[in-house]
This record gives structure tokens, sequence and C-alpha cells, in this order.
């Protein structure tokens, strides 16, 4: 080899291993470059991979309570425990107060029945006067139908009169009722409620 190679070759082989190193990572860049538009085309073209989505759980709707029937006597106690000192107003379709129960004991016999001691049931006419007072030592109400109906001794008071019976049933909406065994009646005042009657004036006669 000539002597001015062996000189150059020092100096030279640095610059070519710049030139290689540059040159490499050069193509490097340009081949990652190649690499992200090809990645960046192809993620355009196919639609994205989105997680499938969980369905939303139906949210539970609390549930109603059923209207109240209109002119349906409710009394709160339940079978397990008697209700006492109880004070119920009793209204019919509309709205109208109709009675009011004042109940010592009430038990619940059943889902349809109450068992009713020591009841006193006050009722109103349609001007929402006093009418008349029905006392009941031992009844039972049908919340059904809405019927009282008791096989004990009781009585109906109002201002003009008394009845006693051994056994009634009462309709609460309608206000009507029948009393059997043993009914005694006691009216008040009879004088003042019948109509005085008039004695007719004799008419003369002719005599020939």
């Amino acid at each position: 080899m000539p002597s001015f190679l062996k000189r150059r070759i020092p100096k030279i082989l640095p610059a070519l291993l710049l030139v290689t190193i540059a040159t490499h990572a050069w193509s490097q860049e340009k081949a990652d470059q190649k690499s992200e538009q090809k990645a960046e085309q192809k993620s355009e073209l196919s639609p994205p991979n989105d997680p499938p989505k969980k369905p939303e759980p139906n949210p539970k709707k609390p549930k109603k309570k059923p209207p109240k029937e209109p002119g349906k006597m409710d009394i709160p106690v339940s079978k397990d425990h008697d209700a006492k000192g109880l004070k119920i107003p009793y209204f019919d379709g509309s709205g109208k107060k109709q009675m009011i129960f004042t109940i010592g004991v009430a038990s619940r016999l059943d889902d349809d029945h109450i068992g009713l001691t020591e009841t006193q049931v006050e009722t109103f006419n349609d001007q929402g006067d006093h009418e008349m007072t029905i006392d009941l030592p031992k009844s039972e109400l049908n919340v059904v139908t809405n019927v009282l109906l008791t096989k004990k001794r009781m009585m109906i008071k109002r201002d003009d009169f008394e009845i006693v019976g051994e056994s009634m049933e009462f309709n609460l909406k309608t206000k009507q009722g029948t009393l059997t065994g043993g009914v005694r009646m006691l009216i008040y005042n009879i004088n003042t409620e019948l109509p005085e009657k008039s004695t007719p004036e004799p008419t003369p006669t002719e005599t020939p």
C-alpha cells in the first residue's frame, strides 16, 4: 500500500464512520415515518373497535299504592296488635262526612273483617248536622262491603226516638239497616210531633 494512503486512512476512517451512522439513522427515520403513515391510513380505513357497551340496568320503579276506594271504611289495625281508643271519621264518595266511629278496641279478624268492641257511631245528615247515635257493645265490620253487623243488644238514639234490638245489619254507604230480635221503640214528645185534630163543627139542620 502506498505510503500516502497509510497516512490518510486514519483521517478518512472517522468521517466514513460518521457518514455511515448518519445514513443508517436517516434510513431508519424514513422507515419509521412510512410505518407510521401506514398505521394512520389503516386506522382511518378500519372503524374503531369500541368496547361493547354494557346494557344499562332498568331502574326499579317504586310500586304505587292503589288509591283508596271512595266511601270505603279504613281502620288502621294489624292482625297481631289490637288498636285501642280510636276515633275515625267516615266520608262518602263525594267527600262529605257521614259518620264518626269512636272505638274502644279494634281487632283484625282477617283481611276482610274487623271486630269492634264498645263502639259508638255518630251519623250526620247532608248539611253536616248531627243525626243519630248508634251504641254497639260488640260488632263486626266487613271492610269490603262496608256492612256493620252485630248480634248483641244495641241501641239507636235520635232526638225524637230510641230503638233497641238484639241484632242489626247496617250498610255504611246507604245508611240503611235492619233490626231483629226483641225490637222496642220509644218515641219522645209524640204530642209535639203529631198535628192536633180539629173538632168538626156541627152542621145546622133545618127543621120544617
